[in-house]
């Protein structure tokens, strides 16, 4: 039966997540840089620490992206599948974005820095404070832009999906009773990842978005294998951990605003850079860390983003078979009207694949 004036009240979706990894974590870290900052006696030692820092968060950011790099190849070579080889050009690019990235916020920046230079008598601590609260800001902006388009999705979902299918799937996969609510939805982008997805009210309250194109084209038994996808993400926690990821990238931007803020105080002529001093040094060193730690931070979130998607499947495929899943995948580009096509250079064709061969052994 249809449901009329289904509508979410919360301003802003996940807010719970937002608050406790978006927000209260990325201050929580950067108040902790402050303090420890603050209480360094000269500008290089205050470099020499926040270099550390850098240093330790580089560390952590090639040791993940080389961890999921190194899973995503080995399900890669079980069906000759060799489309996620990072190369120099991928990182050269991401390089060149950084540029124009800074150049734009050099920019914004520029509108501040007399204010800055007035109140700050060039304290460099000012600065990372102030480095902070603009990419805690910024973050607000992008959270409120994107989670006001989720929202504006999830009030399309009128429909929800057959009471007997939802009580058949809690009983036989109670894993699924995590999910409160299973809705079809219009779905307008056309995207493998938009097909259907999984989203959260709060730290225990999900509720799971299926594309309408799902209810008209598919039986009950294959809407349960989908349903049993976006299941996993919830069994494996993926909403939270990106959370967590977008969180740590909110304090690394903090430092290349700071590092961006360094060189425009430079060419003003008040902060002496670029010259043969450890002062100068430790910059340079850190502007290159900050932005290869983003690099790497970037490529980790791309490829995690690829490794939830397979580990969904593999929860869904074995529950209900793994070529019962693999006929579903398959079926995606005929579902969806959209550029979606099935080939081997697709990551659609290599999770059907991946599929096909765990159900060969």
């Amino acid at each position: 039966m249809m449901e009329r004036n289904y509508k979410r009240r919360f301003p802003i979706s996940d807010w719970v997540l937002i608050t406790l990894y978006v927000l209260i974590y990325p201050l929580a870290v950067s108040l902790t840089l402050i303090f420890f900052f603050y209480n360094f006696s000269n500008k290089i030692s205050q470099l020499i620490f926040l270099n550390l820092i850098i240093f330790i968060f580089l560390l952590i950011s090639l040791y993940f992206y080389q961890s999921v790099f190194r899973k995503l190849d080995l399900y890669a070579k079980k069906v000759d599948f060799y489309h996620f080889t990072p190369s120099l050009v991928d990182l050269v690019i991401h390089l060149i974005k950084q540029v124009y990235y800074v150049l734009f916020l050099g920019l914004l920046l520029t509108f501040f820095l007399e204010f800055l230079i007035s109140v700050s008598k060039n304290d460099l601590t000012v600065y990372l404070g102030f480095s902070i609260s603009i990419s805690l800001l910024l973050e607000g902006i992008l959270i409120v832009i994107r989670m006001r388009s989720k929202i504006a999705l999830i009030n399309t979902a009128q429909e929800p999906v057959k009471e007997n299918i939802i009580a058949n799937l809690n009983l036989d996969y109670p894993e699924s009773m995590k999910i409160s609510e299973y809705r079809f939805a219009d779905i307008q982008v056309p995207s493998l990842f938009l097909s259907a997805g999984v989203t959260t009210f709060g730290l225990n309250n999900y509720i799971c978005l299926v594309s309408r194109y799902f209810n008209w084209k598919l039986n009950d038994e294959e809407l349960i294998a989908v349903l049993l996808h976006e299941v996993g993400h919830v069994k494996n926690n993926h909403i939270r951990k990106t959370y967590m990821i977008i969180g740590t990238e909110v304090i690394l931007r903090s430092i290349r605003i700071f590092s961006v803020l360094l060189l425009l105080l430079s060419i003003s002529g008040n902060l002496e850079l670029f010259k043969i001093d450890p002062f100068s040094f430790l910059y340079l060193v850190l502007i290159l860390s900050v932005f290869l730690a983003s690099a790497f931070l970037t490529f980790f979130l791309r490829y995690r983003t690829y490794l939830a998607e397979i580990s969904a499947d593999e929860y869904s495929a074995n529950e209900i078979g793994a070529l019962e899943l693999a006929k579903v995948l398959r079926k995606l580009p005929k579902l969806i009207p959209s550029p979606l096509v099935y080939d081997q250079s697709s990551f659609l064709g290599f999770r059907v694949n991946l599929l096909r061969d765990s159900a060969k052994k």
